[in-house]
């Protein structure tokens, strides 16, 4: 059987949270010390992670279609948005 995604905490809401919180760290350290490479990296990592995040997310709900027991959030990092 696949690896399922954990079910407590934010793991709830969507399914790569560790994303979620990785881009809020970076998004504060660019307010903390603005440089135009940090903020390109941020961009740039965001655009990655949200591509994983919807891939996995895509996996995730292909096993939870497959067996009906196993609830699956519906967002893969953002709620509402990915």
């Amino acid at each position: 059987m696949p690896r399922l995604p954990p079910r407590q905490g934010y793991f709830n809401v969507v399914t790569c949270p560790h994303y979620v919180f990785e881009i809020i760290s970076w998004i504060l350290f660019n307010m903390l010390h603005p440089t135009v490479p940090g903020i390109a990296f941020t961009i740039a990592g965001y655009s990655v992670m949200v591509s994983y995040a919807t891939e996995r997310n895509d996996q995730y709900q292909e096993i939870a279609r497959e067996n009906d027991k196993i609830k699956i959030p519906k967002w893969g990092m953002i709620p509402g948005y990915v």
